[in-house]
């Protein structure tokens, strides 16, 4: 994807080419964190709760069986629910947690874990894509190759040649990733005894996006002569 002007005047410098280039692909997720969110009928603060809130410490062994370490596993909030209105060990809690699952070939077996767990509702999927900054450069180096091969393009066809860069500006494409959520009014199924059964998780297991580097560039070209602008009482 890309576009240009010729500059004569205005916002853009005489003899100037001006071209906006972008380089997209898509990329897959390499990790998942699973949010999910747990009924319990007592309130342990911190991390105290991975092992001492019952039914926070059940999903976390279920998890350990498939291969989650308790460590991966992250108390998020504490939301307390009291019908008498004071608070205390006995009283009611929502834990929400987060599930650092690094390796996507875990991820069936841990959404297994939360579906057979009592209590537990899988709340949605944030899926983690590659991010560093030689992946960046790369997409960088593309979207100025096409710049720079449509601007010359361009100058052969005007019949003059690009003599220097006026200025250059760079945009990153990788919108933030949002939390895949359950649509409203879905239930999460427990796991049927029959592979050919479907689970219904309440939104897509989608685990691609679109990324990449958007330039645009200001080429000096070679032969220019902008029309002299006459005083007001010329002529």
């Amino acid at each position: 994807m890309s576009g240009a002007s010729l500059g004569a005047g205005g916002a853009i410098a005489p003899g100037v080419v001006v071209v906006t280039a972008v380089h997209e692909q898509e990329v897959t997720a390499e990790a998942v964190h699973v949010l999910v969110t747990v009924q319990g009928m007592s309130l342990v603060t911190g991390r105290a709760a991975l092992t001492q809130a019952k039914e926070v410490a059940r999903l976390v062994e279920a998890l350990g069986h498939a291969s989650i370490e308790s460590s991966a596993v992250e108390l998020e909030g504490v939301h307390l629910e009291s019908a008498s209105g004071l608070l205390g060990r006995s009283s009611a809690a929502v834990y929400r947690l987060r599930i650092r699952c690094n390796w996507l070939d875990l991820l069936p077996d841990v959404l297994g874990a939360i579906t057979a767990a009592k209590n537990v509702r899988l709340e949605g999927l944030i899926w983690r894509y590659p991010d560093s900054e030689e992946h960046y450069a790369h997409w960088l180096t593309l979207a100025i190759e096409q710049a720079n091969a449509r601007a010359s393009t361009m100058a052969a066809a005007l019949g003059t040649r690009i003599v220097g860069i006026q200025h250059v500006s760079e945009q990153r494409l990788d919108a933030e990733e949002e939390p895949a959520r359950r649509r409203p009014g879905s239930e999460l199924m427990a796991p049927a005894r029959m592979r050919s059964t479907a689970v219904d998780l309440g939104f897509e297991l989608t685990q691609r996006r679109r990324v990449g580097a958007r330039v645009t560039v200001q080429y000096r070209v070679e032969g220019f002569t902008p029309t002299p602008t006459l005083p007001p009482d010329a002529g």
